[in-house]
């Protein structure tokens, strides 16, 4: 996070008034060596979403369903609805 953290700042601080109006999903790509030490090789500004595989669906959903409640967003229940 903090080699990101330069230019994740700039970008948010020509935003304005960030705390109301938005939030961003960055993508870390982390590779661990033999004795499990992480390695940061890039982080995306926007990463892609889309899905390749089954797996790779459920991932991407649940990210976005954590971003959501994260931010105070409740799903859909259609059991309430009713």
């Amino acid at each position: 996070l903090i080699s990101a953290e330069v230019p994740i700042v700039t970008e948010l601080n020509k935003v304005g008034n960030r705390q109301k109006c938005c939030f961003e999903i960055y993508g870390f790509d982390i590779m661990f060596d033999q004795a499990l030490k992480p390695w940061v090789l890039e982080v995306n500004c926007l990463p892609s979403l889309s899905s390749s595989s089954i797996f790779d669906k459920q991932v991407k959903t649940q990210l976005i369903c954590d971003a959501f409640t994260l931010v105070g967003f409740l799903g859909y229940n259609k059991e309430i609805m009713r």
